[in-house]
């Protein structure tokens, strides 16, 4: 079993592209609208963890989503709009 390498910031996870191809797939698979964004940082949390052994602080990965979207006007939409499990079974969480 290989070792989970731990990365700090945001800045490093950028710096490495197959990371950020994760991070994009994860975005796709669950969009960080709203209330949702806290999930989506989870969410890649777990593809980052799963894909590549690396451990990355949730909020390194929330500064990261506000960095690439703005999602501060979606904050207060309701949240029943989207659906509520994951289809790509590969990123669903176990």
């Amino acid at each position: 079993m290989s070792q989970v390498k731990t990365v700090t910031s945001a800045a490093d996870l950028e710096k490495r592209p197959e990371w950020m191809i994760t991070f994009f797939r994860c975005v796709t698979q669950c969009p960080p609208h709203g209330p949702y964004a806290s999930l989506c940082s989870l969410v890649i949390h777990e593809g980052l963890l799963r894909e590549h052994q690396i451990e990355v602080p949730v909020a390194a990965i929330t500064s990261l989503i506000r960095d690439y979207f703005n999602t501060d006007h979606l904050r207060h939409w309701p949240s029943f709009y989207m659906a509520s499990e994951l289809q790509n079974p590969s990123f669903a969480l176990q």
